[in-house]
């Protein structure tokens, strides 16, 4: 595999030649020549043909978020901000699932929620629910975006008792759609 960069010959160009050599342009502007992959011969497994799917629908998903103004403008400067091309960033946005990194009252202001959470991009919604541990629902609803990315905070409507032994139940929804949920007591 070799790197080149500023090759007149190979300006611009990208794909398979002859059967025997792979060129890419890559996002820093260099150019990655290789040898071509050799075809396999075995059927591939369903585990295989599962993640084709998965990622034919990421590549969809990546077309129509770009096509969409207000979500190509959020990937767009997402792209520009990590060094990253506004597709790729979809792809791995849509096949990564959020994440939670942790909950806890908020060290600044004790009757909020601080939510730290992981994801490629940003997080479209997460909603809260709190419960005592016999599951009496004391609070519900959306939190709210912090400036800093993949910061999140929740202030209950209702005055708590404490904080200690509530269970905190947890909707994570990116922009592709994924949903996960999560628990934690505080």
């Amino acid at each position: 595999m070799a790197k080149v960069r500023h090759n007149l010959l190979l300006q611009g160009l990208s794909g398979m030649l002859g059967k025997q050599l792979v060129v890419r342009q890559l996002a820093d502007g260099q150019t990655l020549v290789c040898a071509a992959p050799a075809p396999s011969g075995k059927p591939r497994s369903q585990a295989q043909l599962a993640r084709q799917q998965q990622f034919q629908a990421a590549a969809r998903y990546a077309r129509a978020a770009l096509a969409d103004p207000a979500l190509g403008a959020l990937y767009t400067a997402a792209a520009e901000a990590t060094g990253r091309r506004p597709h790729n960033l979809c792809l791995a946005d849509f096949l990564t699932p959020p994440c939670l990194l942790s909950v806890g009252p908020d060290p600044t202001c004790p009757t909020r929620l601080h939510l730290l959470v992981s994801n490629p991009v940003a997080l479209h919604r997460v909603d809260v629910r709190l419960e005592t541990p016999a599951g009496q629902v004391l609070a519900a609803g959306p939190a709210e975006p912090l400036p800093r990315p993949n910061a999140w905070q929740y202030t209950p409507t209702a005055a708590l008792p404490s904080w200690a032994s509530l269970q905190v139940y947890l909707t994570l929804t990116d922009f592709p759609g994924n949903t996960v949920q999560a628990v934690a007591i505080l």
